[in-house]
């Protein structure tokens, strides 16, 4: 009896030494910054920012710049200890580095003293805790949206969820899948599978008011990155494999498909996935990117500096995606747009920034719960997609036009039978498949036709259809606050 006991008890300590070692070794839980993390931080800057500067490995424990944030969780990324990032050379394709303040007193004796003078940045709170220890993520539970393109019928295998299929058949094709799924935790395992002759398909989702993309799909500067384990040998596709003209959204224009080259064992394609883990963290940076809509004209200004558009040149009928670099908490985008005639002025915006989706709230069930909705503040008009007038002439700007002598600056002057022929109920191409609720101004001032002579007071008649005429302006100016302050910070981001 007593050797069962002996093996027992030593059974006991090599648990206890197993998950001790574990502990110790795990990179994105440091305990109580233990000799382990050093070792990881010294060996990343060794590969990272001695081999860019041409240094010694010795020479990180006073430069301890890393490519990987994930490896500072623990030692800094609050409010009180910033994460502080390190750009690369213009022009240059190095990552960006990550390190502590200079002179951070911590348990593992290193130091960050900027010895190449490069201009650092603090991360705000929310970045730093994204990019380090993501906390916030870790403690949540939140809806989701789950979007797959696919060449057959997903098989959805999520153990507890059922999620609810969205109809988006409205956009006129076959491989789009949509599912929409409450209360979700973090780390969640997903496993999708695809069969059938060359399997493929793309995938994204929405969670915790976040945007999760596959890799080479770009948007890494803005968006998460899945971490994702595949069955199977693969290769990326798109339309040159024969598949969809463009993915049904910008960040799924690649697919992931079995590699029909190699003896794949396996007749099906399978990713799997745990909710919000996420690899590539270090390319995260302060790039905003937007998907904007307006009509007919329209102008977009990031902290009133103009960076797309003019009032003065048609919009054109689409949503146009915009990246306006460098943007902090409490800057502001500002779109101005305007329409004339009868014509109704339309707006749609939709940006990613830190990762998260800020959206027009949508009509699709449960969408709104899953990003952080753009108030319409105290405009209260809005409207479907589908009501969007888009007009493909340009209006004559000159202030002194024929008969209708001067128009002054409230007014456009057009030629009113060819402007009004080309004017028709479009859908906008490139729009976001969610964005079918738009923000809009009805204009029901009719035009001014007493420069004709053939026109009476109540209405224009044919002669003057051919004729030019002031046209009232009818316009929008929407401004939106960029914040991740929408997030309450952790505690602390030590884990």
């Amino acid at each position: 009896m007593i050797y069962l006991y002996l093996v027992i008890a030593i059974l006991i300590i090599i648990i206890l030494f197993i998950f001790n070692y574990y502990l110790n070794h795990n990179i994105e839980s440091f305990k109580a910054n233990t000799v382990y993390s050093k070792k990881y931080i010294l060996d990343n800057c060794e590969h990272s920012w001695a081999k860019i500067n041409k240094s010694t490995r010795s020479a990180c424990n006073n430069e301890a710049w890393v490519s990987k944030p994930r490896y500072l969780c623990g030692i800094c990324g609050n409010d009180n200890i910033p994460l502080v990032s390190l750009p690369p050379a213009e022009e240059s394709k190095d990552p960006i580095l990550y390190g502590c303040k200079t002179g951070q007193m911590n348990s593992i004796g290193l130091n960050w003293n900027n010895s190449s003078s490069a201009t650092l940045s603090n991360c705000d709170e929310f970045l730093s805790d994204l990019l380090t220890c993501n906390k916030m993520n870790k403690q949540s539970t939140a809806d989701m949206y789950l979007f797959i393109q696919s060449t057959s019928m997903p098989n959805i295998d999520v153990k507890g969820f059922t999620g609810q299929s969205i109809d988006i058949s409205f956009l006129g094709q076959s491989y789009y899948y949509c599912y929409y799924y409450q209360n979700v935790p973090y780390n969640t395992l997903f496993n999708i599978t695809v069969s059938g002759s060359s399997q493929g398909f793309g995938i994204s989702y929405m969670w915790n008011k976040q945007l999760f993309i596959l890799d080479n799909n770009g948007y890494k500067n803005c968006a998460n990155i899945i971490k994702y384990d595949l069955n199977a040998k693969h290769l990326w596709g798109n339309t040159n494999n024969g598949y969809p003209d463009s993915g049904m959204l910008p960040w799924m224009k690649n697919w992931l498909i079995m590699d029909m080259n190699i003896q794949n064992p396996n007749s099906k394609l399978t990713i799997q996935f745990n909710i919000g883990h996420v690899k590539e963290v270090g390319t995260m940076n302060n790039d905003l990117v937007a998907w904007v809509g307006t009509c007919n004209f329209g102008e977009v200004l990031a902290n009133g500096v103009n960076q797309y558009g003019n009032l003065s040149n048609l919009w054109g009928n689409s949503v146009i995606e915009l990246t306006v670099p460098n943007i902090s908490n409490n800057n502001t985008i500002t779109i101005n747009t305007q329409s004339a005639g009868f014509l109704d002025t339309f707006l749609s915006l939709t940006y990613i920034w830190h990762g998260i989706v800020f959206s027009f709230p949508s009509s699709l069930n449960g969408f709104n719960n899953v990003i952080q909705q753009l108030s319409w503040g105290s405009f209260d008009h809005t409207d479907y997609s589908t009501n969007v007038k888009y007009c493909n002439l340009p209006i004559n700007y000159t202030e002194d036009s024929g008969p209708c002598g001067t128009c002054d600056s409230n007014n456009y002057c057009i030629l009113e039978q060819d402007y009004y022929a080309a004017c028709k109920t479009v859908t906008p191409s490139k729009n976001l498949l969610f964005n079918n609720y738009w923000m809009y101004r009805n204009n029901s001032t009719p035009p001014s036709c007493g420069c004709c002579a053939c026109c009476d007071d109540s209405e224009c008649n044919s002669c003057c259809y051919t004729m030019y005429s002031c046209q009232q302006m009818s316009n929008i100016s929407y401004t939106s606050t960029v914040s991740d302050e929408i997030f309450t910070p952790p505690d602390n981001l030590y884990v």
